[in-house]
């Protein structure tokens, strides 16, 4: 299943692999990700390979360590609709601290900083919004 090559890597496949299993719901909210020994044995994957792979869901969002239980897939919040007019800019970049804290973001999750033409903006999670070009 795992077949590193030129054009994907091993933990790139590994990750796509969990990835799939969290969005189709066979690993849910709250329940562990198989272990690092238990990926490595499934998969015949070094443990460096496994741990990258894991941190890539951990910098999507999708899942999070718990220290002395493992790594959890996390809740993902409904995505609130964000209607942005013409003229407005969007750009992603990861949050600062604060912006962390005040929005309660997990590792890894960037924000949206969406900039209107008349010199105003807003922030907002990326995991928790869906951007829609307002309609007239």
């Amino acid at each position: 299943m795992i077949s590193p090559g030129p054009d994907i890597t091993g933990y790139q496949q590994l990750a796509d692999h969990l990835r799939d299993l969290v969005r189709g719901g066979q690993v849910p909210p709250g329940r562990r990700l198989p272990s690092e020994t238990a990926l490595m044995q499934t998969y015949g994957l070094a443990r460096e390979t496994v741990r990258r792979a894991v941190r890539v869901l951990r910098n999507e969002g999708l899942a999070e360590y718990i220290r002395g239980y493992g790594v959890v897939v996390r809740e993902q919040p409904p995505a609130q609709v964000v209607e942005v007019g013409e003229g407005a800019v969007v750009t992603a970049r990861m949050p600062t601290t604060d912006e962390r804290v005040a929005f309660q973001i997990a590792e890894g999750v960037p924000v949206l900083h969406v900039a209107y033409s008349d010199g105003s903006g807003d922030i907002w999670p990326a995991d928790a919004v869906q951007i829609r070009l307002a309609q007239d």
